[in-house]
């Protein structure tokens, strides 16, 4: 039985195929070990990067704050005239006492002429 051709065939592919299979799992080893190394430096590259950015964020919330503390003292300085002055409510009430006081005054263009 050992010295039947079509066994000793079947042997010799079954052989050449797992040669195949063998070589191209060392070639996928060798390019997922490359990946994987790249990653790597990815990774490196990644937290540098992010450090840098932690430091460019406090930079920029410390000087929001700063703006904040002067925004809020300046608001503070104006207090509540300041508010009142910026009240679109007071800006209606002005214009409509003008427009009344113009309609009743005569002061409109073509008032008075018949």
């Amino acid at each position: 039985m050992l010295n039947d051709p079509d066994l000793s065939t079947a042997i010799n592919r079954v052989h050449a195929r797992l040669d195949g299979l063998a070589r191209d799992m060392g070639n996928q080893h060798s390019v997922l070990s490359e990946a994987i190394g790249g990653l790597r430096s990815d990774i490196r590259a990644s937290a540098q990067i992010s450090s840098e950015n932690r430091t460019a964020i406090e930079l920029v919330s410390s000087k929001v704050h700063a703006l904040e503390l002067k925004e809020a003292a300046r608001a503070g300085e104006k207090g509540v005239w300041g508010a009142i002055m910026r009240s679109p409510a007071l800006a209606w009430l002005v214009g409509a006492g003008a427009t009344v006081w113009a309609i009743l005054g005569g002061h409109t263009p073509g008032a008075g002429q018949p």
